[in-house]
């Protein structure tokens, strides 16, 4: 058999010369080579896997700030709408109290009105029942053809308008 494997140009001694050099090139690479790169392939799928570990969070983080923008947008809608609802309470009551005040001042100044067209009823009154005084005065005066002293003549027509 190696009379067939050295004419086809095989040689054992070489064949383990090279099986040698295999492996001790093998060895050396393994312990000074394959190790390294090994390390370097696990640091980068380490800082691959810290990538995506961190791609995860800032999507859960930046899903958060979503949820609590969308919270604080609906608490900032509610806190509005009952401004809103405060401010137009605020502005009713105002209203009606102006109106209120307002009625007060109508109902005030309605009454002084009354207060003082009663005051100028009585004085007008007064005055006429004094021309009326002075004209009946005048009339018996003028009929009886006597002068009937003004005293004397005011208690007749008092008398005279109390019986009437």
């Amino acid at each position: 058999m190696l009379e067939i494997l050295g004419n086809i140009g095989f040689d054992w001694h070489i064949a383990l010369a090279n099986i040698a050099n295999f492996l001790i090139i093998f060895f050396v690479l393994k312990k000074f080579a394959f190790g390294p790169i090994k390390k370097v392939i696990a640091e980068r799928a380490n800082r691959i896997q810290e990538g995506l570990d961190n791609a995860t969070r800032a999507e859960t983080a930046l899903t958060m700030a979503g949820e609590e923008r969308s919270r604080v947008l609906a608490k900032a809608e509610t806190e509005a709408t009952d401004v809103i609802a405060s401010a137009k309470k605020s502005g009713d009551a105002l209203v009606l109290a102006s109106k209120n005040a307002a009625e007060r001042e109508a109902e005030e100044i309605l009454a002084k009105t009354r207060a003082r067209l009663i005051r100028e009823q009585k004085e007008m009154e007064m005055a006429v029942n004094e021309k009326i005084v002075d004209t009946v005065l005048l009339g018996v005066t003028k009929v009886l053809q006597e002068e009937v002293n003004q005293e004397r003549g005011e208690k007749i027509i008092k008398k005279f308008l109390a019986q009437s």
